[in-house]
């Protein structure tokens, strides 16, 4: 049987426990405490579960009552961004309860009756909908909205925005959990952050403002791309943890020295203390200071001192490595793709990498319109003209020929199966920042070390294109020309004369210059596998 998500045994011990994690927010009123511990007095899994079911509601009320003594009523605009965030929220808890209910097993009467119910759920939702009656969600939304302390007046526009949306969502939902009764595999629904909402509800708050309403009036003036956001608001909240939630006026240098000691102890380099979570505060704090919530910059000198010689982060792959990856049965055996690889992706993503030294985003964004074939042969134009391609800085807008090893192996038969207007890899899910190469680098680590054995942390797949540059060097290859082809910037001022597009004809010349042979590639054809 299933544990409950809530169900551990701790070590050397027969009996079962019931742990939950604190949210961040609430520690303060559990002494700095991340998780509690109660022991459930029972060796029996299935006692175990139903204990534990009937604890972990006692404390999301007890959550839901800190955050309300916490938090001032709030009444703010909803975003669309925010709307949906509310709903897949409630469509999480859902699933989640669902999920944790049947995980404890279900005889067949307690079946039949949750069918019913389900029945019943699944009508009141279709009469719901049909007659705009949203009776069936208001209650549900408004716990939801009450357990992040947030009032919104049941009048406005952005209120009824709302429930009219949780409504259609709610019918989905119910379609789904009946999906699952009847046996179908349906996963549950992750939690979403719900952050953007937060720091704007942060700003109505009373008293003197902290790092979140920094951040939230920082974003209202540089208007961050969400991830950018998410991932400031996270620094601010790890930091907050670490010396607690001060106003901007109450923060010293020691904080940010102390902040800077328990990253290292959690054995962060120091490039990601320096480059990420001091970078962020001191952007933060010169913002406040700039605008006079503060005098000065506090922790403006606070660093990571870097020594002279430093680990690789990220290396070449090596040729053992590089002959495991184009001898796997992808490439060895037909129609050999995992499913988790996105079946052609798997195929040529890891190619294109290998023969353009391309970022593994600027891949996966492309389009079959961006690969063009003229009188010097085929190339591929990473760009960031549209609104949803995206480039890391000027230099990467780029033109790169194509390998005429990729040709041999069939990519131009590959694009043959392609619509003209779609992207070159369709099958790439896009994670909720637009990022459509997220989901499946995390499969591409996962599968390289349980299945191929490359165990290094220092090679990804961002260590193609390393191993890009080194081929461009041992073919002899000019500096100028293999910076172009990568997208590398220099800081030579000549570089900056001239029309700033390099011209194709070099750059075809010295894609036929690159050496490949070592690697064993002769054996690689493409065959489509579906």
């Amino acid at each position: 049987m299933p544990k409950h998500t809530n169900v551990l045994r701790r070590t050397g011990s027969s009996v079962y426990y019931f742990r939950i994690t604190i949210p961040t927010d609430l520690r303060p009123h559990f002494n700095g405490k991340k998780d509690v511990w109660r022991s459930l007095q029972t060796r029996d899994l299935r006692e175990a579960n139903r204990l534990a079911a009937r604890i972990r509601v006692e404390w999301d009320d007890q959550f839901a009552e800190l955050r309300a003594k916490d938090k001032a009523t709030v009444v703010v605009a909803l975003s669309d961004d925010d709307i949906s965030r509310i709903i897949h929220m409630h469509q999480s808890r859902m699933m989640t309860f669902d999920s944790e209910l049947r995980s404890q097993g279900l005889d067949n009467a307690r079946y039949e009756q949750l069918g019913d119910d389900l029945s019943r759920l699944d009508q009141d939702a279709r009469a719901a909908i049909a007659r705009g009656d949203t009776w069936s969600v208001v209650n549900a939304l408004e716990d939801s909205l009450r357990f992040e302390g947030i009032e919104l007046d049941t009048s406005s526009v952005d209120y009824k925005r709302l429930v009219s949306a949780a409504s259609k969502a709610y019918k989905r939902t119910v379609d789904a959990l009946k999906a699952r009764h009847e046996g179908e595999v349906v996963d549950d629904v992750p939690m979403p952050s719900l952050a953007p909402l937060q720091a704007r509800a942060a700003i109505a708050s009373k008293g003197a403002p902290t790092l979140v309403d920094i951040l939230n009036k920082y974003q209202t003036e540089r208007k961050l791309k969400s991830k950018s956001f998410d991932d400031m608001l996270q620094v601010v909240n790890r930091f907050h943890d670490c010396i607690g939630t001060l106003p901007v006026k109450q923060i010293l240098k020691a904080h940010g020295l102390k902040y800077k000691e328990a990253l290292l102890q959690k054995g962060l380099s120091a490039k990601t203390i320096n480059s990420k979570h001091l970078a962020f505060l001191k952007t933060l704090l010169n913002w406040a200071a700039q605008n006079d919530y503060i005098e000065q910059n506090p922790i403006a000198s606070v660093r990571v001192v870097v020594g002279k010689v430093q680990k690789e982060s990220r290396t070449s792959y090596d040729l053992k490595a590089l002959q495991a990856i184009f001898n796997s049965p992808i490439y060895a055996t037909e129609n050999a793709r995992p499913v988790a690889g996105k079946g052609e992706t798997a195929f040529w993503l890891p190619l294109l990498g290998l023969f353009t030294g391309a970022r593994l985003e600027e891949l996966a964004q492309l389009k079959v319109s961006d690969i063009v074939k003229d009188s010097l042969g085929r190339h591929i134009h990473i760009t960031d003209r549209d609104d949803e391609g995206s480039v890391k800085t000027n230099e990467s807008r780029r033109r790169v020929p194509l390998h005429s090893e990729l040709e041999r192996m069939g990519f131009g038969n590959y694009l043959e199966t392609l619509p003209p207007t779609g992207y070159l890899f369709p099958e790439l899910t896009p994670d909720k920042y637009g990022k459509r190469s997220s989901l499946w680098s995390q499969w591409w680590g996962k599968w390289c070390r349980k299945q191929l054995g490359i165990t290094d942390k220092r090679m990804v797949f961002h260590s193609f294109r390393h191993s890009f540059k080194d081929i461009c060097r041992e073919a002899e290859v000019d500096e100028e020309t293999h910076d172009a082809l990568t997208g590398h910037t220099n800081s030579s001022t000549s570089r900056s004369y001239g029309s700033g597009t390099y011209p194709l004809s070099p750059l075809f010349v010295a894609i036929g210059q690159l050496n490949f042979k070592n690697i064993g590639l002769s054996h690689i054809s493409w065959q489509r596998s579906y």
